[in-house]
């Protein structure tokens, strides 16, 4: 399993592994709503979904995107503060879909408040399965990664070619192209409000991006290649993952007491290495090898009697909860590695891929086996079978 994404209007979570992509219900049972053909001729790499359920983008290793409208089975039970419901008449342009190369100062259009487009669930609202709309072209080789800002107005796309693209999903344009790293895009991720783009990159190098004009905000050095990365609701804390095991937190620089939300433009120096010691004279980044293998997947959830935390998945199959105002183990989740046999060695499944369902305190790991599993942090338990 690749990618996953949920859907909170429709309650649903799609999962992506091989050429395919598979909806299912997160209702009791968890039934396989659908299995989409992706017609992708090599893996699909990534999905990433507008929060409405709009559109979804496919990405894959043939390195093209397709764009993917829904319909949903019963619309009228939507909720009014699920979002704009999106439609064909947005005057998408065949022409411009990808081809074209810009500079980042001809970016346009981030919104300054994306807000939350999470509606009420209901029932009776589930997706059909979607159409492709648009095929997305541009990237020189596999695309490794994509991500959505949360009012869906933009997504952004990363690949081997070292190059991150930005595209207006609504109108299927390419926007703008950010060069900066001098290695493959391994992660991508916005900020909550859509104003922040976070990258990593096998360079080395982890960097934070102005989504308004494509300006580099900050770049953040590394002793391995960065494989992963994350950025908590409230933008006050980021963690980056890399190949040799190593986490490292980065909080916002700033007055004591006070977070960041996002706001642009920036001083430089943002971001630094949380210390393991408040008062330590000496500069000790919190770097903590807590995964035998890469880092694959991480998420962030606020814990209710915790709070904020980073979640993360490794190629060892071991699953940590770190604090991310203190950077202490919060947990070590055995549960979704394997059953111990006293006849046979454990053998445990990395963990690819991850989502996080803050309205449920709950997140679903996907496995290097074809896996899925969800993790309730309130209840400590599994709610999905292995």
């Amino acid at each position: 399993i690749t990618s996953l994404a949920f859907a909170p209007t429709t309650n649903e979570l799609f999962s992506a592994a091989g050429k395919e992509i598979r909806c299912w219900s997160c209702a009791p049972g968890y039934p396989l709503q659908y299995t989409l053909n992706t017609d992708h001729t090599a893996p699909v790499s990534s999905i990433a979904l507008a929060s409405d359920l709009s559109f979804m983008i496919s990405a894959s290793l043939d390195g093209i995107m397709r764009l993917w409208l829904f319909t949903m089975k019963d619309a009228a039970t939507r909720s009014s503060g699920g979002g704009t419901k999106y439609q064909r008449d947005y005057g998408i342009d065949d022409a411009t879909s990808g081809f074209a190369s810009m500079d980042a100062t001809s970016f346009g259009g981030a919104s300054s408040n994306s807000g939350s487009n999470r509606g009420v669930k209901s029932k009776s609202l589930t997706s059909a399965p979607p159409a492709v709309t648009l095929e997305l072209r541009g990237h020189l080789g596999d695309i490794t990664c994509t991500a959505c800002t949360q009012n869906g107005n933009m997504f952004a796309s990363g690949g081997i070619d070292q190059s991150i693209m930005m595209w207006e999903p609504k109108k299927g344009k390419h926007i703008g192209m950010i060069r900066s790293h001098e290695g493959a895009i391994s992660a991508l991720k916005f900020s909550s409000d859509g104003r922040l783009l976070i990258s990593a990159s096998l360079d080395r190098t982890c960097k934070v991006f102005n989504v308004s004009n494509g300006a580099l905000v900050l770049s953040l050095s590394h002793c391995s290649r960065v494989t992963h990365v994350d950025i908590s609701t409230d933008a006050s804390a980021l963690i980056t993952g890399t190949i040799d095991g190593s986490i490292r937190l980065w909080n916002w620089l700033g007055r004591e007491g006070s977070t960041s939300n996002g706001n642009v433009p920036r001083r430089t120096n943002l971001f630094r290495k949380t210390y393991d010691k408040v008062d330590a004279e000496i500069d000790e980044p919190s770097t903590s090898v807590v995964h035998q293998g890469r880092v694959l997947a991480s998420c962030h959830l606020d814990v209710e009697g915790v709070g904020s935390c980073f979640v993360t998945g490794g190629e060892d199959g071991a699953v940590r909860v770190l604090n991310a105002k203190d950077w202490k183990l919060v947990e070590d989740i055995q549960p979704l590695q394997s059953a111990k046999n006293d006849k046979t060695s454990i053998q445990h499944s990395a963990i690819t891929a991850m989502c996080a369902v803050q309205s449920e305190s709950s997140v679903y790991f996907g496995k290097a086996d074809g896996a899925l599993t969800s993790w309730d942090f309130i209840t400590n338990a599994l709610t999905w079978p292995n």
